[in-house]
């Protein structure tokens, strides 16, 4: 990001100090800088991120994937070669893990490192350079560097010797960053009849489709080193033919050069990947340096446009000898991370897309679509701060009802509906002194209902105290108040997970740079402790909603009203004790999440650009921003949203005084992508 400063005859370009040229002028001085692209202005500056992980194609017809600038594997795809391959494939040294060719026999020059072959396809071989059919990348759809994960994708087309397409293969590789320097590489390849073809069939062979041919010292004929699978048994003879979820292959390497060079221990482990086809498969391995899966080994695949075959796997760069328990680990890594989607973009200047499912690029959805929003309640003079919940086949919505935004009698009132769209009230809960406020409504573990918000009293030094209230008839009658939390303390949305109550907690002093946030957790969201006594987050944040992933991350969206007053997102693993945030883009009110059925987030928000409205926004969680994507009918007064998802819609309440009173509504919102 370039930044240009002018003052009296020196310019600031890019963090430098230039002396401009005697009697250059302000408008010399802007020509030159806008020539040299030295400058995007004001507003308009886009913030560049240098990523761990680059994917640089190069000449040659080679792309260099690399981690912190230096290349960990090569993808060769010139047509000087019949089929395309990875190389090189470093060690966390350096060193060459994989090697081109067999280190004692010619005829086995087809052992490219790391490639795609198949023995027998349609009767035809892809597997040794004596057969004169070919494997070409017809193109590449997308480059996407990242911290976590870089990704290549690419088109294939295999060919006989007449040159027809007999098959095309979507190829994804993903180089992914781990500790100590070491890496894996994780790759998915589906596999389509060619164009014009109906069928193709990779027939019954132990050849085929993803092998690796490891660097001559790691062998075990030709080194020092040791074949292993995951279920401990060691060597060729004992292996070959064997199914196993993982291969390993470890020895030693040369590191460094002349005086400096020395021996180490690295390898290469192989994963299958259990949505494989006769997972755990069998493995074609010899002694002689090289490893491959082979599904077709007792029976092939015939393969149809509508039924594709995708096959997935990961080879995992490490140091030192092998280590079972680690693979164990890796292997359930692999196992639960979601398989690569390409598509055409909707982005400008980009062809295609690759994502994870689950988490695709914002600018790729379609954005949402409103059914319809309707006023479902307005009988006291104020009514605002909902949450709703679909549970036993009827809808419940709750909210604070009172004569002002902010008055002593403030009660919560709780409707229902058989239908979505006639409301009755089932509940009114009420206290004699507290104002109660921001309810938020939960299902037990034991199937009851649980009302978690705060009453306040505006005249006393301490303000807040948080509550929960339980019902066991369906929401007609509740509970007396349970206190809960620490006094003074606000505990905003109480979340279950895992049979587990989770809820951010912030304190309420009168001067909000001095509030802090408190983690805590409960067995019966009665009595909760305290996690973290203090959140590692910049004072005077507020209002937040927890959501819990299916892997069990929990993900946390909190409202702050200091500083510059952007948002925090942020993301934890159990036991969540420890929580890492990004600054959003967004100034929000209010917040709510909801993960759709997709994978994808979504969140509620008060806007606060201009007009204040109730918000959908995306949540991207590797960037930590908000994309609006609907405005609800909303105005003055409003937001504070509850979300349900039923019947392929988001369902919707917020209050809004854009209509005079402040009353509640229901909003239905369709996804069409």
């Amino acid at each position: 990001m370039f930044r240009l400063v002018v003052s009296h005859e020196r310019v600031l370009v890019g963090g430098e100090r230039i002396q401009l040229a005697s009697g250059m002028n302000w408008f010399r001085c802007s020509i030159f800088v806008a020539l040299f692209g030295f400058v995007t202005g004001g507003h308009g500056e886009e913030s560049f991120e240098l990523k761990r992980v680059e994917i640089v194609p190069l000449a040659d017809h080679r792309v260099s994937m690399q981690i912190d600038g230096v290349e960990k594997i090569g993808w060769n795809f010139g047509s000087n070669y019949p089929r395309p391959f990875f190389y090189p494939f470093r060690g966390p040294s350096g060193a060459h893990l994989t090697r081109m060719g067999h280190p004692g026999a010619e005829d086995h020059d087809h052992h490219q490192s790391v490639w795609f072959a198949h023995h027998i396809v349609d009767g035809m071989s892809f597997w040794a350079h004596s057969s004169r059919s070919t494997i070409r990348q017809k193109h590449w759809y997308a480059y996407r560097d990242g911290n976590e994960e870089g990704v290549k994708a690419s088109l294939l087309g295999w060919y006989d010797e007449e040159g027809n397409e007999v098959a095309v293969q979507d190829v994804v590789a993903a180089l992914r960053p781990m500790v100590g320097g070491e890496y894996a590489v994780e790759i998915q390849m589906t596999f389509r009849p060619g164009e014009g073809r109906e069928t193709v069939h990779f027939e019954k062979t132990n050849f085929g489709f993803f092998a690796v041919r490891v660097a001559k010292s790691i062998s075990a004929r030709f080194g020092g080193g040791d074949l292993t699978n995951s279920e401990g048994t060691r060597s060729e003879a004992e292996i070959f033919g064997k199914p196993a979820r993982w291969m390993n292959y470890s020895g030693p390497v040369a590191e460094g050069a002349g005086k400096n060079r020395k021996t180490v221990v690295e390898g290469m482990t192989f994963f299958d990947h259990p949505d494989n086809p006769n997972y755990p498969n069998k493995w074609h391995v010899r002694g002689d340096g090289w490893m491959g899966a082979s599904p077709c080994m007792d029976e092939g695949f015939v393969v149809t446009m509508d039924s594709p075959l995708t096959l997935r796997y990961l080879l995992h760069a490490h140091s030192g000898d092998y280590e079972w328990e680690r693979s164990g680990e890796i292997a359930n890594q692999f196992g639960s991370r979601k398989p690569f989607l390409i598509a055409k973009s909707r982005r400008p200047h980009q062809q295609y897309e690759v994502w994870r499912a689950g988490s695709k690029p914002v600018a790729e959805f379609a954005p949402p679509r409103l059914v319809e929003s309707k006023l479902i309640w307005d009988k006291a003079p104020h009514n605002a701060f909902t949450d709703l919940l679909f549970h036993e086949g009827r809808w419940y919505c709750v909210f604070r009802e009172g004569s002002e935004h902010v008055s002593p009698d403030g009660s919560i009132r709780v409707i229902v509906s058989d239908d979505g769209e006639s409301w009755e009230s089932q509940a009114l809960v009420e206290h004699p002194v507290e104002d109660l406020r921001d309810a938020k409504l939960t299902v037990t573990p034991e199937g009851h209902l649980m009302l978690n918000g705060a009453g306040m009293q505006a005249d006393k030094p301490v303000r807040y105290q948080s509550f929960s209230w339980f019902s066991e008839d369906k929401g007609k009658t509740w509970t007396k108040e349970i206190p809960i939390g620490d006094h003074g303390f606000w505990l905003w949305r109480a979340q279950w997970h895992k049979n587990q109550s989770y809820t951010m907690g912030y304190s309420t002093e009168r001067e909000r740079e001095e509030r802090t946030v408190r983690f805590y957790r409960s067995d019966d969201g009665r009595a909760y402790e305290t996690l973290i006594p203090e959140v590692n987050l910049p004072r005077g944040v507020g209002e937040d909603t927890i959501l819990f992933l299916e892997d069990d991350t929990a993900i946390c969206l909190f409202r702050c009203e200091t500083g510059n007053k952007l948002g925090f997102l942020g993301t934890a693993k159990p036991p969540y004790d420890s929580w890492s945030w990004k600054e959003t883009n967004k100034r929000i009110g209010g917040p709510n999440m909801i993960q759709l059925p997709d994978g994808r987030i979504i969140a509620a928000v008060r806007s606060y650009d201009g007009k204040a409205q109730t918000l959908l926004s995306w949540v991207d969680l590797e960037a930590g921003t908000l994309t609006d994507c609907l405005k609800l009918p909303s105005g003055g007064d409003t937001s504070y949203a509850g979300l349900v998802w039923k019947d392929d819609l988001l369902w919707v309440s917020y209050y809004s005084s854009h209509e005079g009173k402040t009353s509640i509504y229901l909003a239905k919102v369709a996804f069409d992508d």
